[in-house]
């Protein structure tokens, strides 16, 4: 969580060498005839030099970006941390977004501005089921579900995510780019015991009421009236909300 849901663009491609990764001299979008970027570097095999083909590439617009996409900007491989959507007053056109991202490997945080249609390129990375395991001074430290390979990630780099995370957190999928661990996907929802609320009010559920609740990782929701201390509760980690009683507790 979460992936791009953007579908994938075809391409009219010519390429410089034979070898596994190819650079694009020419590369255009069919249905417009337009030119989109040069230099792009693709993974392709056994496609002979100088010879246009056809081939498949994931381009979303600025549009379709979610949060905590990772895509290449400026050759840098990065994270988008968070976006801000807008509509400009008196401009003829559509939406501005204005993402905040964070560079993997340099760790730079900074924010670009985005036109609705603007093609962006999502990185090569790969995905790994994993558990957390424990935290190593300024690094946590997690597990492979089939491999038990170790994966360091700072304390920095995935404070947001660390708030919805502990031992029994399931669904969890380490971002590995370049085989080096990057960031964190969390579920759609975990399942956090509630350490600290207001005592819960009888007949409380027949209403809309809410409270701040303090949870075993620190993060602060509001969450219903009748929620007590010691309860736990599932929440949405995208809307960071209260979704409901917990199932397995």
């Amino acid at each position: 969580m979460p992936f791009c849901d953007c579908q994938p663009q075809s391409f009219a491609v010519v390429v410089t060498q034979t070898e596994h990764k190819c650079t694009v001299l020419r590369l255009f979008r069919l249905s417009l005839g337009a030119k989109i970027a040069e230099d792009t570097v693709f993974i392709i095999r056994h496609m002979p030099a100088g010879r246009p083909f056809i081939v498949e590439v994931i381009m979303p617009k600025a549009s379709e970006i979610k949060k905590n996409n990772t895509i290449v900007f400026n050759g840098k491989t990065c994270i988008v941390r968070d976006i801000d959507r807008s509509v400009p007053q008196g401009r003829a056109g559509g939406s501005i977004y204005r993402m905040r991202m964070y560079d993997v490997v340099s760790g730079a945080k900074f924010d670009e501005t985005f036109k609705d249609s603007d093609m962006l390129e999502m990185a090569d990375l790969v995905r790994r089921p994993a558990m957390f395991s424990y935290i190593d001074g300024d690094e946590y430290v997690f597990l492979d579900k089939e491999d038990y390979t170790p994966y360091h990630l700072n304390k920095e780099s995935i404070a947001d995510e660390a708030l919805f995370i502990n031992e029994d957190t399931d669904g969890l999928l380490v971002v590995i780019v370049s085989d080096v661990p990057v960031a964190l996907d969390l579920p759609m929802s975990v399942e956090l015991e509630v350490t600290q609320t207001d005592p819960s009010i009888k007949g409380a559920s027949a209403t809309s009421r809410t409270k701040p609740a303090t949870l075993s990782t620190g993060l602060v929701v509001q969450v219903p009236e009748y929620i007590s201390t010691g309860e736990w509760v599932k929440i949405n980690t995208e809307e960071r909300k209260f979704q409901s009683r917990a199932d397995k507790h």
